[in-house]
């Protein structure tokens, strides 16, 4: 559900996507859980929506995954080539909101 709605066109919609991820993970077990299920998929959602305009949805993108990351730990490592050379041009984003969340990164 939340995928499909990662996919459509608004920027609404794909910021709702990724707080309803985010909000799956309540507990300990539930955000393993996803974590587990979600890293596979990260790397073509990341790649999929870099390329946004609407700065509030590559911060929310951001958001998301600095939420997943301590959770994924070491286990991140064999999905970065993936999606690291998108993450590299954020780093240097004109938007405030998105350049914020890269430097805590």
């Amino acid at each position: 559900k939340i995928k499909i709605k990662q996919f459509q066109k608004d920027p609404t919609t794909k910021c709702k996507a990724f707080n309803e991820l985010r909000q799956l993970c309540t507990d300990e077990t539930s955000k393993q859980m996803v974590a587990k299920t979600i890293l596979p998929l990260w790397p073509a959602m990341y790649n999929h929506t870099w390329d946004q305009n609407d700065p509030s949805v590559r911060a929310e993108m951001n958001k998301t995954l600095l939420f997943f990351v301590p959770i994924w730990g070491k286990s991140i490592t064999q999905h970065l080539k993936k999606f690291i050379r998108f993450w590299l041009v954020y780093q240097f984003d004109p938007s405030k909101e998105v350049f914020y969340f890269y430097f805590y990164f």
